[in-house]
């Protein structure tokens, strides 16, 4: 914003001719940082499936932590208890060298072979075994990270939410992290275990 003289009325006026106005790119850049690092990680958007993809497992949607009032996505048919749930990948700009971050997961089990619904995962159990709870893990590069785990006793993990329980961690992200493509994913359950997930967040 410049001034100049006025001639007529012996005063001066503001002009915008120097007003540098921001470019779209700029905006862009601006409106990402206002996003979540997990996007649609309550899975309301449409389809409920959006930016999740499967690893060696089915997707469908369930109702949610809120009952029929919200939706979740189940990971089903799982092939590998390792590897097999969901996983998107995050912004390169989400995650900064030397920050601390928080993430968090509501989760339900069910093991369909059995015929059990609200399956008792152990969450002593890091990997492994017929009763291994799920755990959320970061895949940097081509290498996988777990970061965050099953909470315990399981009996008070969500309060009045029967069956439904918590997975929660911290992690560091360092400079060798940072210049990798960074993916987030849910698995680890035991194999045969349906895996219902609702409220990601990092």
């Amino acid at each position: 914003i410049v001034q100049q003289w006025d001639n007529t009325n012996n005063n001066a006026v503001t002009t915008d001719n120097d007003l540098k106005y921001p470019s779209m790119q700029e905006i862009l850049a601006f409106s990402e940082i206002d996003k979540p690092c997990i996007l649609n990680g309550e899975f309301d958007e449409r389809p409920p499936s959006l930016n999740w993809y499967s690893v060696l497992a089915d997707l469908s949607v369930t109702d949610g932590v809120s009952g029929k009032h919200s939706r979740a996505i189940k990971a089903e048919h799982r092939e590998n208890a390792k590897r097999s749930g969901i996983w998107q990948n995050i912004r390169p700009d989400c995650l900064q060298p030397h920050q601390w971050y928080e993430v968090t997961a509501d989760y339900y089990l069910d093991k369909p072979s059995k015929g059990i619904t609200n399956f008792r995962c152990d969450t002593t159990i890091m990997e492994g075994g017929r009763f291994a709870c799920p755990a959320i893990g970061l895949r940097v590069g081509s290498q996988l990270k777990d970061i965050g785990w099953s909470v315990g006793p399981q009996s008070d993990a969500i309060p009045n939410k029967p069956g439904w329980h918590q997975i929660y961690g911290v992690f560091k992200i360092t400079e060798e992290m940072s210049s990798e493509q960074i993916s987030i994913y849910v698995a680890k359950a035991a194999e045969g275990v349906d895996i219902i997930l609702d409220n990601i967040s990092l």
